[in-house]
């Protein structure tokens, strides 16, 4: 499946040509709905009948037999009118009010269907399965009741008893749109269904995660990124002396000895009894983000992120919003400057600043009431340095805020989570955000065909051995679980998580 930008947003290619396919088959259902063209007769044939639709039947100088006062009916009358009371039931026979019906039915869904892909166009709930396999099934409904009704009326239109002399009449082109209305609907139903099983694989992988955790006594987490691993991941022998195993059912998680074997304010005693649980992410979009924001002062790393905190109510809510950014042109934003004004929806929310995100030179200790950073903790080299420069400038009792991709579905999935030991290193050796020592694994792994900003292979290779310049480079890939871990180490008190489209957010208080 591909993925597309459409200025800020970003649509799957199943669910655009989706799209267009069910906006195509509205077009038809209505058309053939609403015209009165089903059967037309033939030229130079008799023209008592001349055509008939599902609500509309066109006569010249007609008579029928069962009217007693053989009127001649001449202009095109609606079924219900009163010129029709007459002869009603020979115009729409059993049969005819099975058309009717299902055809019907397959309008409402096609207008409730487009209505909800028209809101979900500019909404981020298109990336969600369920929504998906919803608009599937209402296309495949589509596609059945347009089916039968196009059917049964195929069948039975040739009927002597039904229209006069048949065999001058045809199946005119609001028969042939309502055909076509069928075959975009199915078409729209199976690109949907595609995106389904590609959006649902990540999930499935977390759910039946969860069920093994579930079967366990204690419900440990995978410890993906501080279990004891083989191959390229194994730890070495130093490595190996300076951690503390603790065995769980079927499972061994690392987890460092002593303080010294990670940053001075890591709590031991905390990570080492904390047990994540998939059961505390939330898999939906953030409904009250604003809540936890509203009339306090903020700082934003790496602004600004309007399809995140943007649409999750953080910049209306904030009263105060400064921002920063490690340049002033980047691949992101252009025309930055340090000491102008973050500007949203024309209402100045405070400061930009121009500050790499692991040194907020010149920024005052304690003096925000959160600090959020959107996609950003995984461009840095070294994390904890980073994280914990970020704490410096917030209050006791602040929030911080962090969204990292949801690997699963971006260009990191075939890469590993990275291990929280490795982090803790990176903070010890002192890594300088020059490091390119993930560039080999970032060459080989990365999956070129979900990256949007890469034309060519050659032209991504280039751009990363330049990353101190760029800042391109995701240097490490986080998962919900990672993420919980660092924030124990930090002495967060984590407040919730949610996982949704292509995102993991996580919001910690500090103590």
């Amino acid at each position: 499946m591909g993925v597309f930008r459409f200025g800020n947003a970003e649509y799957s290619t199943h669910f655009f040509v989706g799209t267009i396919f069910m906006f195509l088959s509205t077009l038809c259902c209505i058309s053939a709905f609403a015209s009165p063209y089903w059967t037309k007769r033939y030229l130079d044939t008799p023209k008592d009948f001349q055509n008939i639709g599902l609500w509309e039947l066109c006569l010249y100088k007609y008579r029928h037999y069962k009217d007693d006062l053989q009127i001649p009916y001449t202009g095109c009358f609606w079924f219900w009118t009163n010129e029709m009371y007459r002869f009603r039931d020979w115009i729409i026979p059993p049969w005819f009010k099975w058309v009717q019906a299902f055809a019907t039915l397959g309008f409402i869904f096609t207008i409730a269907t487009i209505s909800s892909l028209a809101v979900a166009v500019f909404s981020a709930f298109r990336w969600q399965w369920r929504y998906q396999l919803i608009w599937s099934i209402l296309s495949f409904v589509i596609f059945a009741c347009e089916l039968i009704s196009l059917c049964i009326y195929g069948v039975y239109s040739q009927d002597r008893l039904w229209m006069p002399r048949p065999e001058f009449n045809y199946l005119s082109y609001s028969y042939w749109i309502e055909a076509a209305a069928l075959i975009f609907a199915l078409g729209a139903c199976t690109l949907f269904a595609a995106d389904v099983q590609f959006l649902r694989e990540p999930y499935d992988d977390y759910i039946d995660e969860k069920h093994y955790h579930d079967a366990l006594p204690y419900s440990p987490s995978n410890g993906s990124h501080l279990q004891l691993t083989q191959g390229r991941n194994r730890f070495s022998q130093y490595e190996y002396r300076t951690l503390k195993n603790t065995i769980l059912p079927s499972r061994i998680h690392i987890l460092p000895s002593s303080p010294s074997t990670c940053l001075e304010s890591y709590d031991s005693h905390k990570l080492h009894k904390s047990i994540f649980y998939m059961s505390m992410v939330h898999f939906r979009i953030p409904v009250k983000l604003s809540q936890f924001v509203e009339n306090k002062t903020g700082f934003e790393i790496g602004a600004p992120s309007v399809t995140t905190w943007g649409n999750l109510g953080v910049y209306a809510a904030a009263r105060v919003l400064d921002t920063t950014n490690f340049a002033s042109q980047t691949f992101w934003e252009s025309g930055l400057k340090d000491g102008g004004s973050f500007i949203w929806k024309n209402q100045t929310k405070g400061k930009q600043y121009i500050r790499d995100a692991v040194d907020l030179q010149g920024i005052p200790n304690e003096y925000y009431d959160f600090v959020c950073a959107t996609d950003v903790l995984e461009h840095i080299a070294n994390p904890f340095k980073a994280l914990l420069e970020w704490l410096r400038i917030m209050k006791s009792g602040g929030l911080l805020l962090i969204i990292v991709p949801f690997k699963n579905v971006t260009f990191d999935r075939k890469r590993d989570v990275v291990r929280l030991e490795h982090l803790i290193n990176d903070y010890h050796n002192k890594t300088s955000e020059a490091d390119l020592s993930h560039l080999n694994e970032i060459l080989l792994l990365h999956d070129v065909k979900r990256d949007l900003g890469i034309e060519k292979f050659e032209d991504f290779k280039t751009r990363s051995e330049n990353n101190y310049k760029n800042r391109g480079l995701h240097q490490h890939v986080y998962d919900q679980e990672l993420l919980y871990y660092i924030y124990l180490c930090l002495n967060l008190n984590i407040k919730i998580q949610y996982t949704w489209d292509y995102h993991n957010l996580i919001i910690g208080q500090k103590q």
